[in-house]
Parts: structure tokens; C-alpha cells; sequence
């Protein structure tokens, strides 16, 4: 999965005859992977140590990061402590 075009606007333009048709303005999705809070493509210890340091209020998290962060059902809006074991215990595999 490659985030390098996550969240992008990007405009789709038909030409006919060097004459301009039609032209779209699309958005890619913002792709989030569940635990992955460093957006490198893994579920690592260190997506936890980052929700521990938020937690902590040492680190700012942003939206994405703070919906990546959110894995369980816990009442709170917030990512908490639930979330940190949730990630330690479902590491991606190396």
C-alpha cells in the first residue's frame, strides 16, 4: 500500500484534438491503516511509544493519526491506553 497519493487532490482533463473536453477535480482517499500512527506501513512498537507520548501530552497526533490510533471500541473519543495494548498485540509481522 503506498501512502504517497493518500489525502491528494488530483484533476483528470480529457483533450480531443488539443481541445479541452472536460477537466474533474478528484480527492484520493486518505488511506488509514488501523495502529499504523508513524504511517509507515506497519504496526510496529513505535506506533505505540508515539500514542503513549500523546497520551502523555509530549506529542501531538494529527486527525489521521489520531483515527489510525483509535483501533478499539472504547467509550472514549480519545485514543487511550486500550488502543496502546491493542497495538503492541497485533504488531505486523516482520
Amino acid at each position: 500500500m503506498d501512502y504517497s497519493y493518500s489525502g491528494k487532490t488530483i484533476y483528470a482533463v480529457l483533450s480531443i484534438a488539443n481541445q479541452f473536453i472536460y477537466s474533474e477535480e478528484l480527492v484520493i482517499p486518505t488511506i488509514i491503516i488501523k495502529g499504523d500512527i508513524d504511517r509507515d506501513q506497519k504496526v510496529t512498537d513505535k506506533d505505540a511509544v508515539l500514542l503513549l507520548k500523546y497520551i502523555s501530552g509530549t506529542y501531538t497526533l494529527t486527525e489521521n493519526q489520531k483515527s489510525a490510533a483509535k483501533v478499539t471500541d472504547s467509550a472514549k473519543s480519545e485514543p487511550d491506553m486500550l488502543d496502546v495494548i491493542w497495538i503492541l498485540n497485533n504488531k505486523t509481522a516482520a
